[in-house]
């Protein structure tokens, strides 16, 4: 089952819960641009549930969307396999450190815009996710070097998506 909700620039965090804490069959989840999303529509999945049939969650230009709720995502998801957060730019490399628990089963990340993860987030990741075959960081401004030369150990890579360095 898939749901795309793209574009609902009214969409709130109530119904966001309410959709996935109903949908325990979801296993893709489409909100790009859903501008007025929170950490509080994930902080309020009910504690202790899991959603593991959740593969694919887009969450681009939720810009609201901070580390505490992309923390809660994984957390209540372990099994996603593909995580757009593109253009959420309020997320740190804190996010990135509760990304890495989704281990071997992130296949496919996007950062794009992510302007404040570094090179620290860049190594954590391609350190406990081994097995990525997409990245995108385009226009993560604080990446240099180091974290292209760590894109170029994982194994399974396929594609990276444009890296603007310093």
């Amino acid at each position: 089952i898939a749901s795309s909700v793209t574009y609902c620039r009214r969409l709130e965090d109530e119904a966001v819960t309410a959709l996935i804490s109903e949908g325990l069959n979801l296993r893709e989840l489409r909100l790009a641009h859903c501008s007025l999303i929170t950490d509080n529509a994930f902080l309020n999945l009910p504690m202790g549930s899991s959603f593991e049939s959740l593969r694919i969650l887009d969450l681009t230009d939720c810009g609201e969307l901070q580390d505490a709720g992309v923390a809660r995502i994984v957390e209540a998801a372990p099994r996603l396999r593909n995580l757009v957060l593109a253009k959420c730019r309020q997320i740190t490399d804190r996010a990135i450190t509760a990304i890495t628990k989704l281990g071997k089963n992130l296949h496919y990340i996007h950062l794009g815009h992510c302007h404040r993860i570094t090179d620290t987030g860049v190594q954590q990741l391609v350190r406990l996710c081994n097995r990525i075959r997409y990245i995108d960081l385009a226009v993560c401004t604080n990446l240099t070097d180091a974290s292209v030369t760590q894109l170029a150990t994982l194994p399974k890579l396929k594609r990276i998506g444009p890296v603007k360095l310093k």
